[in-house]
């Protein structure tokens, strides 16, 4: 069993971040997600050249924030990005960090956020891979998807947060 993972900060995304949190989707998904999707899928979802400009909008647009490593201050282990209408579009944990609980550690972090911009509702499409982390997080499963991309079937799932009023 991996221990919990304490030296890190989670701060707001800086645009000099870019590079590292696209490799870290990137390497993610080409590690983590193989598992659940096959590799047309993987090339497809994580094609780096496809990505550039869409995140770089949805990184400035969005409050994203990223999990930065306290040991080599320049090495970037998660991040997520949630919009002002309650969309959670990203939430990536580094390959070589899952299940030490940085995941749960940047969900909070969301959480937080949200209450701070009355978000009382939080959406989300998941992963075949991540969706037991999001049921974890309180997350419930709204519906099943299939989306096409360049004529490739993906599963995930929508699935919704109702915060606490506390």
């Amino acid at each position: 069993m991996k221990k919990t993972y304490k030296k890190f900060k989670i701060r707001k995304y800086q645009n000099a971040d870019f590079d590292k949190v696209l490799d870290l989707f990137y390497n993610t998904i080409h590690s983590v997600n193989i598992h659940d999707y096959t590799p047309e899928q993987i090339d497809i979802w994580a094609n780096k050249e496809t990505k550039i400009d869409k995140f770089k909008k949805i990184f400035i647009e969005n409050h994203t924030l990223v999990i930065e490593d306290l040991i080599s201050k320049n090495e970037i282990l998660g991040f997520a990005d949630l919009s002002n209408k309650g969309y959670l579009n990203c939430f990536y944990i580094s390959k070589d960090f899952q299940k030490v609980g940085l995941g749960k550690a940047l969900i909070q972090e969301i959480f937080k956020l949200a209450f701070l911009l009355d978000i009382k509702v939080i959406i989300t499409e998941s992963s075949i891979t991540a969706k037991g982390f999001f049921e974890n997080a309180g997350f419930e499963c709204i519906s099943a998807q299939t989306r096409t991309i360049n004529s490739v079937e993906f599963t995930n799932y929508i699935m919704r947060k109702v915060l606490d009023e506390n």
